[in-house]
């Protein structure tokens, strides 16, 4: 499995609106626009820079192909509208900030009002249309040790970035335990198998009748917001931070 090819792929991150199905069987979430919109990917391509500030979490290469294993589990299993590519670069000083570039890379700890968060996505929108303009995930290295191969008290990073990339996709968290995109991990979990079928219904609700605009690729980002609600906007342009936050528990026993 290489970079810069091509795969379908969706986007989004938040836990402020919960939407359940007519029957409440499912518990997944996705956020609105001011607008009423769902706020998810428009565009027909989606480049992700997997920043060299990987190999803060080991082999730097062993680590973009997990990351890319777990966009995989996604979308070869929900048809997204989109194409995404990789590209191996750096995002620079700052990787979440309002550029229009999508970037997953590590620092070195959580900001100190989410100690406890392994990993947060960032996500920015446009008030007009919901349209995700960029979407970036940051991993804490000092929320380990770190492992791609399911070590004894490591946090596993296939886990953590399936989750995240499911914010990515346009999701929010989900109350069904079962689910990648349920909000917290232990150290030593692994996540094995494909989706919980409440992830698939959570995408494929929140993409159903999507309309792409390609010209959403090229607007760049103008307000912010603080974490976890929407600022003041302008007619165009929204930004949502921190969203996604991914909680440490207590290992299992």
């Amino acid at each position: 499995m290489r970079r810069n090819k091509p795969m379908s792929v969706s986007f989004l991150a938040t836990l402020s609106v919960l939407l359940l199905s007519s029957a409440d069987a499912f518990g997944y979430s996705y956020n609105e626009s001011p607008n009423g919109d769902p706020v998810r990917w428009l565009t027909s391509r989606v480049s992700v820079v997997l920043d060299t500030s990987l190999s803060r979490l080991g082999d730097v290469d062993e680590i973009r192909d997990t990351v890319e294993e777990a966009f995989e589990v996604w979308t070869e299993t929900v048809a997204f509208p989109f194409e995404v590519e990789f590209v191996d670069g750096e995002c620079g000083a700052g990787g979440a900030k309002i550029d229009g570039v999508s970037c997953i890379f590590v620092e070195g700890a959580a900001p100190a009002d989410n100690g406890d968060a392994g990993a947060t996505t960032y996500v920015r929108y446009l008030a007009s249309s919901g349209a995700i303009s960029e979407a970036d995930v940051v991993f804490y290295e000092s929320a380990g040790p770190w492992s791609t191969e399911g070590a004894e008290g490591a946090l596993d990073v296939y886990s953590v970035a399936s989750h995240e990339i499911g914010h990515v996709f346009g999701l929010g968290h989900s109350n069904v335990a079962s689910a990648r995109m349920y909000p917290s991990v232990a150290t030593g979990d692994q996540w094995e198998g494909g989706l919980d079928e409440d992830d698939v219904s959570g995408a494929e609700a929140l993409y159903e009748g999507v309309e792409l605009d390609d010209e959403a690729e090229t607007m760049s980002c103008t307000a912010s917001a603080a974490p976890g609600r929407p600022g003041s906007v302008s007619p165009f342009i929204a930004v949502l931070l921190a969203l996604g936050l991914l909680r440490l528990r207590k290992p299992r026993r």
